[in-house]
Parts: structure tokens; sequence; C-alpha cells
């Protein structure tokens, strides 16, 4: 039973909730006083979706406004960020079938369920509690490290091993950090990453229900194996 999965890591927006062009159009509306950097501001975010905001803050100011960029700014530019968003996400809708992924996997597998997100932790788990998300065993947010960091932080804290683990995500960072630990992957589709998904031979599912045809989930209460299916 060696690569059957134990356990699932989800990125956040735009993989539970279709909320990822909620952030794009919040980088816009940010730094709308600078409309001559509009499109690459846009562009550093969807190019580096999944990293912390703060990081992207940091790559605005230094490359683009030609700006030092303090604690005290960073965290006022965050503050507003999160005032854009989070009314947006609290109504948001959930991603095709992933709602109904996790509740299949709650109840027919015995899978530790985790998020990995970009967005700060107090503000991601605020947004999990009020979305009452209960399906989760842990909740990490960007203050945790980049997803490298809490990927490899829950493998250890947890006892899993990678090739018992499934990342699931739709964007580079996502991809790159189940690659760098070796964990399985599965994309979310979406037509800014078609080309990206493509050119690694990739293919994302359209609806999170897919992926329960697509891998074994190791039952830890019987010690079998069982696909699920719908």
């Amino acid at each position: 039973m060696k690569n059957t999965i134990k356990a699932v890591i989800f990125d956040f927006d735009g993989v539970i909730l279709d909320s990822a062009n909620i952030k794009t159009e919040a980088f816009d509306e940010l730094f709308s006083d600078y409309p001559e950097h509009k499109e690459a501001i846009v562009t550093h975010h969807l190019n580096n979706q999944g990293v912390s905001r703060f990081i992207k803050f940091e790559w605005i100011y230094e490359n683009l406004l030609k700006k030092k960029l303090n604690a005290e700014i960073s965290a006022v530019l965050s503050d507003r960020f999160s005032s854009i968003v989070k009314d947006k996400i609290l109504k948001t809708s959930w991603m095709e079938g992933a709602l109904e992924l996790l509740r299949h996997l709650k109840t027919k597998s015995a899978c530790k369920l985790f998020i990995a997100s970009g967005t700060p932790d107090a503000e991601l788990i605020d947004i999990v509690k009020k979305r009452e998300l209960l399906f989760f065993d842990d909740v990490r947010g960007s203050l945790g490290g980049d997803k490298v960091a809490i990927i490899r932080d829950i493998l250890k804290q947890y006892a899993l091993q990678p090739q018992h683990v499934l990342f699931v995500g739709d964007a580079t960072t996502d991809y790159e950090a189940a690659l760098t630990t070796g964990l399985h992957f599965s994309a979310v589709y979406s037509k800014s990453m078609e080309s990206y998904w493509k050119e690694k031979n990739i293919h994302p599912v359209h609806s999170l229900i897919e992926i329960i045809d697509r891998f074994h989930f190791y039952n830890l209460l019987s010690e079998t194996v069982v696909t699920l299916t719908t």
C-alpha cells in the first residue's frame, strides 16, 4: 500500500473557495494610484499565487514604485487588502466539486485534511471558522513560512511520509512545493494556468470530485484501501 493517500493538503483560494479573482482585483484596487504599473502588479501576483502578500508588497515597492517599504506601511497595506477581500470571500461560492470531495474524504476514508495558504494565519483561520469549514485537521497560513516549510512541518508533526500525501493546488508555487517535498500533486483548472499545466503535462481537474477517481485513499480504520466513488 506504498502509494495510497493518507493525507491531503489543499491550497485555499481557487481550490476550496472561488476566491482567486477576488485577490487579483484587490491588488488592482490597492495600487489604483499607480495605473502605469497595473499590468505589472497583476501579472506578478498571478505568477506568484500562493506567495505571501507581504512578499509581493516588497517586490512592488522595490521594483516598480522604487520606494522604501517598512513594517508599518506593509501592515497598513495588508489591513486594507484584508478589508477589500474579506466580505467577498465570506460570500463567495465553493470551487466546483470542493464540498463534495471534502465530504467524501471525511466520511469514506480516514485521511487527514489540511490547508496550506499564502493568506496570513489569523485572517485564514477567521475565514475558515466563519465559513464553518469543519473538515480540516490543521489550517496553516503564510506566517508559518512558505509552502515548502509548511508542508515539511505538517509531515513532521503528523508523522506522514511524502508518498502518502497529496497536494491540491492551482498555482505554480503549489506545484513546485509539492515537487520539492515529494508529494503527489493534483492541479485545479483555471484559464490563466491552462498553458502552464499543458507544458508540464499535468491534467488539471475541472471539478475537484474528479480527484477521487485518480487516487486511492487509505482507510486507516479498517486498514484497507478504498477507492471513493460518487
